[in-house]
């Protein structure tokens, strides 16, 4: 493996963590929401805002090692069997 694959394998790492953090978070804010209508607590808010971030943090994070754009879009589309950078083309992955 060469050096942008290195980079990319670490990305797509980091990428995974975050979808984890991001589910672990709606669990939470499942099993803590009271049913019916009322107001957002600070803790709701707080993980709402976290939400907003983790996703932010995905597309800062998951992008080509050679031309830095995102790959999240591409990724979701290939169904996690993405082997080249769909606008610069380079090899991220070994087949």
């Amino acid at each position: 493996m060469d050096e942008t694959q290195t980079k990319y394998k670490k990305r797509k790492t980091i990428y995974f963590c975050l979808l984890g953090g991001i589910f672990a978070i709606m669990i939470v804010f499942l099993l803590i929401a009271p049913a019916g209508e009322h107001k957002a607590t600070p803790l709701e808010l707080l993980m709402f805002a976290s939400l907003i971030g983790i996703v932010v943090a995905i597309y800062r994070v998951f992008r080509c090692p050679k031309c830095d754009s995102a790959l999240v879009p591409a990724y979701s589309a290939s169904w996690g069997k993405l082997h080249h950078c769909p606008k610069c083309g380079v090899k991220l992955s070994v087949n």
